[in-house]
């Protein structure tokens, strides 16, 4: 896609422990992603954190250690502020 860029990316942030008790507590079988280890799930969120610091006004961080209503609402404030 080359210089193509989206003009806006959400990016859910939960601790990684935290997304690894949660994903434990679905039914089903773990993908090869919850298979890792707990280090490389803390790499790829700090790897993503990277990313949104370096480009604040495209990648907006959401806390999705909320309830699915306060992570919803703020995922609709931040769409709404950038639709106009």
């Amino acid at each position: 896609v080359g210089a193509c860029r989206p003009q806006l990316t959400l990016l859910l942030d939960l601790d990684a422990e935290e997304g690894r008790r949660r994903a434990a507590g679905r039914e089903g079988v773990s993908d090869r992603m919850e298979q890792q280890p707990a280090e490389f799930s803390q790499r790829v969120r700090e790897g993503y954190l990277d990313l949104a610091a370096a480009e604040p006004e495209r990648i907006r961080v959401i806390d999705a250690a909320g309830s699915i209503d306060e992570v919803a609402a703020d995922i609709w404030s931040i769409v709404r502020d950038r639709m106009g």
